[in-house]
């Protein structure tokens, strides 16, 4: 991912750092998503994982339109304590890895956009792209709820 590093993390301290950001998150989010789909166990798990990792793309060509039609805005809109090291992860395979495993993961990284998008809305005072941002949190609230859902109906030795 392309941002400042920054001490300890990347610093996202303009409105171009912190949507290039969220679009290159997205994009990693979305391969990996589609990644594990294509190996998953289950028909309907490898399902779920395809619609989120389209929901993902989906995310990014709004991210990217938002940032193109705010481009004026864009730089000379400062953002301050932004860290985006507090929203990644590892999205490395360690070894076996179940449909559940895949879910769990899923479920982080929705929960992991949600913060980060909330907190950008915050901090930014465009009021067009802090609404998206705000909306693009709450998909990723339906999204995990779906993923914990079908967690649930897969604790036990259904896979989903």
């Amino acid at each position: 991912m392309v941002v400042e590093e920054s001490g300890g993390g990347f610093a996202l301290n303009t409105f171009g750092a912190v949507l290039r950001f969220a679009i290159e998150r997205e994009e990693k989010v979305a391969h990996f998503l589609a990644q594990a789909a294509a190996e998953a166990q289950n028909q309907e798990v490898a399902q779920l994982l395809s619609r989120l990792s389209a929901g993902c793309d989906r995310r990014a060509q709004e991210l990217f339109r938002i940032r193109r039609e705010n481009v004026a805005e864009m730089i000379l809109e400062p953002v301050k304590g932004m860290d985006g090291a507090a929203f990644l992860r590892d999205l490395t395979p360690a070894g076996n890895v179940s449909d559940a495993d895949r879910l769990r993961l899923a479920s982080l990284l929705l929960g992991d956009a949600e913060r980060f998008y909330l907190e950008a809305s915050s901090r930014l005072s465009i009021g067009e792209v802090s609404r998206l941002l705000r909306k693009l949190a709450r998909e990723c609230v339906r999204a995990r709820a779906e993923v914990e859902s079908a967690l649930d109906a897969s604790s036990g030795e259904r896979a989903i």
